[in-house]
């Protein structure tokens, strides 16, 4: 295969937190592309409802949207990952598992 990543678009991430077909379908391409040993990501994660979903149905590695900050200019992500990283911060899978269990 010519390819090892898969990005799930927005408008399937949309109703994951309120429609159990949306969810399943969420679940069913996580599981196909661990299946093809593809790295995964999904987009459009603008509630925390939605990556609680994420976080306890599926196997998805990497996650974007609103919920962790607007899009950036390439000249702002050095700050960006700088304050993420930088002493007494937190990375971010701790910070969605603070999210995910109430911290």
């Amino acid at each position: 295969m010519s390819f090892s990543r898969l990005k799930i678009d927005q408008s399937f991430t949309r109703d994951i937190a309120t429609d159990a077909r949306a969810r399943r379908l969420i679940e069913s391409l996580s599981r196909l592309a661990h299946d093809l040993d593809m790295i995964l990501t999904i987009e459009g994660v603008e509630t925390e409802d939605q990556l609680e979903v994420i976080i306890n149905n599926t196997g998805i590695e990497y996650a974007q949207g609103f919920l962790f900050g607007p899009p950036l200019p390439a000249k702002d992500i050095a700050e960006l990952i700088t304050r993420l990283t930088g002493p007494g911060s937190k990375s971010g899978w701790q910070l969605m598992e603070s999210r995910s269990s109430g911290m």
